[in-house]
């Protein structure tokens, strides 16, 4: 869960400066963020879980989803399913590559490791643990601290206290310890809070006291696209309504929507090789 463009950004960009069209507007950086994601093939946030990769027979390389930070490699040696057959040890039995770069976008196996691919195709093989994500495509950690702290006395509670107010937005994700809360509304009030879904991006929710909450970060370029394709479809649908936008089934992608997708995405595009 996640946004590409803050509501602030958003409503600045129109040049909107009440509150009435909030919800709508909302609703529109989320379909949008979401149709990056689909039309780019790849998702720019960050997800720790294990993945399943399949292989091609004859290689000494497989591709990979967007990968920032490995924590496991095992491959299913025996075909039973169970991952327990090898284990792969980074700069031992393979590296990542680009190894000067992120995210890692391929596993190439070392001529001098234990151990090697099988000569036949294989749908499920390799099994990587690790964070997923694109992210800033510049670091292997996509955070950037906020400068504020945030607790919530519960894992279940969706309101949080900040430690300074105008700092968090509305549709910022944070890292809070190892928790991700995605912010849908912010009070800067006297004793400023945030309403948070908790526990995000397949993140656990935990309490939380005065902990340093670091912000996502984004390529620029997806985050300027975000802008521009909100500021084309609000201008083209003005009074649109939140239904409209929650319902993806019923979205239609204009040729001057499509023309701005493809100018600022295309370079991001997952390439099937």
């Amino acid at each position: 869960m996640n946004h590409y463009a803050p509501l602030g950004d958003v409503k600045s960009a129109l040049n909107i400066y009440d509150t009435a069209s909030d919800v709508r507007l909302f609703r529109l950086i989320e379909h949008v963020s979401r149709d990056i994601d689909d039309t780019c093939g790849r998702h720019f946030a960050t997800k720790p879980e294990a993945r399943i990769f399949p292989v091609i027979g004859g290689r000494g390389y497989f591709f990979i989803d967007d990968l920032l930070s490995l924590a496991s490699l095992a491959a299913d040696s025996e075909g039973d399913g169970t991952f327990d057959g090898e284990t792969w040890t980074l700069g031992t039995d393979f590296v990542l590559q680009p190894e000067n770069g992120w995210p890692k976008t391929k596993v190439l196996l070392l001529a001098g490791g234990q151990y090697r691919l099988p000569h036949e195709a294989k749908d499920r093989y390799i099994k990587i643990t690790g964070i997923w994500g694109h992210g800033d495509g510049e670091s292997a950690s996509p955070w950037e601290a906020s400068g504020a702290t945030v607790s919530a006395a519960t894992a279940i509670s969706t309101t949080a206290t900040v430690s300074a107010a105008n700092i968090i937005q509305q549709g910022q994700t944070l890292l809070v310890g190892s928790e991700q809360m995605f912010v849908t509304a912010v009070n800067n009030g006297q004793s400023p809070s945030i309403t948070v879904t908790r526990g995000v991006n397949g993140t656990t929710a935990a309490i939380q006291s005065s902990a340093l909450a670091s912000v996502a970060l984004y390529p620029g370029r997806v985050c300027e696209g975000a802008l521009a394709l909100c500021k084309v479809r609000w201008n083209e649908n003005p009074g649109i309504t939140q239904e409209r936008y929650a319902d993806s089934s019923g979205y239609v992608r204009t040729q001057d929507y499509e023309a701005v997708m493809d100018r600022i995405f295309g370079r991001y595009v997952k390439r099937v090789v």
